[in-house]
């Protein structure tokens, strides 16, 4: 199994069987105590820490590719860094090999497949990407997990979600 990651906040997560989109799952903060939670088909499961629901989310892959490019503001780019160092701290651990691919580089690739053009506020580029989601795998899908998605149909036709 292969994830593909788009780290913030709110982190999507997409999770593929070769080139199938397997399932859609989103880990976020949960309380004020330092908790994560992890909802997927499976539920939603809570864990005490960072490290822990992070390992949940990578146990069962065999490659991870996370979005590498952040956003413009501070407590964005801070968070962003802080799950894709620990995604790539067990990943080593784990020796499960880490894959990056610029958020502009897999939205070049998505806007040549389905002849778009990204905007430029968020907010429209949020709402694209779900929507594109949508129609390339039949999927009703959040934000987060639809940049994932695009993320990982934009690694398998670059080739970089080969192991």
């Amino acid at each position: 199994m292969i994830v593909t990651i788009d780290c913030g906040n709110t982190t999507g997560l997409a999770y593929w069987n070769a080139n199938e989109l397997a399932y859609t799952a989103v880990l976020s903060k949960y309380g004020t105590k330092g908790k994560y939670k992890l909802v997927s088909k499976y539920g939603k499961e809570i864990f005490n820490n960072l490290s822990d629901a992070v390992y949940e989310t990578i146990s069962r892959c065999k490659l991870i590719i996370v979005e590498e490019g952040f956003g413009r503001f501070s407590a964005a780019i801070k968070s962003q860094t802080r799950y894709r160092t620990y995604f790539e701290a067990l990943a080593e651990t784990r020796n499960i090999p880490f894959k990056m691919i610029n958020v502009s580089e897999w939205r070049r690739c998505i806007k040549d497949e389905c002849q778009v053009t990204f905007p430029r506020d968020s907010k429209s580029c949020k709402k694209l990407a779900v929507k594109l989601a949508k129609e390339l795998t039949g999927h009703i899908v959040s934000e987060d997990e639809a940049d994932a998605i695009l993320l990982g149909i934009a690694a398998q036709r670059t080739r970089k979600n080969e192991i």
